[in-house]
């Protein structure tokens, strides 16, 4: 998908925006806690990747990467906000802190989820990649591993019962599950 979008493709970029827009702006809601700011941070952020395609030197996942911009403006939005307010600085220690403790969270549920795809058969493992990190589709995962998509399906099915299976008892894992689906 990013090559195709720093090819100047302008469906993969209507693409991206069905995808993944409402997990960005419910990511920028749960900071901001304002409907509007939110909105206004996922358009700025899908406007920006779009203007700077060309540029764009993302190395891991295009998904990992928006989610990361959007934060990160989300958080900067929150500091505007909460000086605006005029709230003191013990205030906004204390809400460092609890977002701190739910990036850590998140870190080791990532972890855990590493090591249990690590552990997934290899064809499994390939596909579940291909899909969730390079975020290609079915068809074009089947096309360049030269097996059906109903193969891919099969394995990334697969896939997501033994992450689900492995993660079970770990708190959040269901809200996880909302971004591996």
């Amino acid at each position: 998908m990013i090559i195709q979008l720093q090819n100047s493709e302008e469906e993969v970029m209507w693409r991206i925006f069905d995808t993944y827009w409402e997990s960005l702006f419910l990511t920028s809601f749960n900071i901001v806690k304002n409907r509007s700011s939110a909105e206004d941070i996922v358009q700025e952020t899908l406007i920006t990747i779009w203007d700077k395609r060309l540029e764009l030197a993302i190395q891991h996942s295009l998904k990992a990467y928006l989610f990361s911009v959007v934060r990160y403006a989300s958080y900067k939005e929150w500091r505007r906000i909460f000086i605006e307010k005029g709230e003191t600085i013990d205030q906004l220690e204390i809400a460092v802190s609890e977002s701190l403790i739910d990036n850590l969270i998140y870190k080791d549920l990532r972890a855990q989820i590493n090591k249990v795809v690590e552990s997934l058969p290899i064809r499994c493992k390939e596909v579940y990649i291909l899909s969730r990190e390079k975020q290609l589709s079915h068809k074009e995962i089947s096309q360049l591993m030269n097996i059906s998509t109903k193969t891919v399906e099969n394995q990334l099915t697969k896939a997501l019962r033994i992450l689900r299976k492995s993660l079970a008892n770990v708190p959040l894992a269901t809200v996880l599950f909302q971004f591996l689906k």
